[in-house]
């Protein structure tokens, strides 16, 4: 995690969540100069932020080494897309975590490059939140937990202790992983669900989890990965 106070942070997106990630991370970095890329935005100013003409703009300008770290902020339907996008970046520029000071951090908990921590999140002690990964606003993530790369666990949303959330997978508003229940990629959680037992990778991936205890219920349709 970059820690320099003052810097320059490209943001790649410039909807609701990059602008929730612009305002958290300018808490802790109040001298920062932020940048929003898109691909889809029109507008070229969002709230009072540049917004550059995407991915291969920022490219140009990483290449022209005007950015200092690089935060993806693509929503929780666009998480194939979100780790396409750190595959290319990756060799190029840092990524930035970006942590509210008011979450619950444990000092033995590893938040790693790129994920993201609400407001009033918990992670517990040797928990793991691995890249790209969102933590929303008072989600909590037990001990030994871990939640893999690029996944999104929702608000109020909470992983037992010594559970396992593997890369790519939505959990969605208040719902909840039992105790050491381990679920591969690629699967949806739907709002307020009990999961109490562990699912495998469903190669093709969207299927949804609902109820309580929850059950597969069906497939649902999310942007293609192109």
């Amino acid at each position: 995690m970059n820690q320099s106070d003052s810097m320059t942070l490209a943001i790649y997106g410039a909807g609701d969540f990059g602008c929730q990630a612009m305002t958290i991370f300018k808490l802790s970095h109040p001298s920062s100069e932020i940048v929003f890329y898109d691909d889809v935005i029109k507008e070229r100013v969002k709230n009072g932020v540049p917004v550059k003409p995407g991915l291969n703009q920022l490219l140009k300008d990483i290449e022209a080494g005007s950015i200092d770290s690089c935060f993806i902020a693509l929503g929780y339907k666009y998480l194939k897309q979100k780790k396409r996008v750190f595959e290319i970046l990756e060799p190029k520029i840092s990524f930035q975590t970006i942590i509210h000071p008011k979450a619950c951090i444990d000092e033995t908990a590893e938040i790693q490059e790129g994920a993201i921590v609400y407001i009033g999140a918990t992670i517990d002690m040797h928990a793991v939140i691995g890249r790209g990964a969102v933590v929303n606003c008072s989600a909590t993530v037990s001990h030994h937990s871990h939640v893999g790369e690029f996944s999104w666990v929702g608000p109020n949303a909470t992983l037992a202790g010594f559970c396992r959330l593997e890369g790519q997978n939505y959990m969605s508003t208040g719902s909840i992983l039992g105790a050491n229940v381990h679920v591969a990629q690629n699967w949806i959680i739907a709002a307020n669900s009990t999961v109490l037992s562990s699912h495998p990778l469903v190669p093709d991936g969207n299927v949804i989890l609902a109820g309580s205890p929850a059950q597969i219920k069906a497939r649902r349709q999310l942007p293609a990965d192109n």
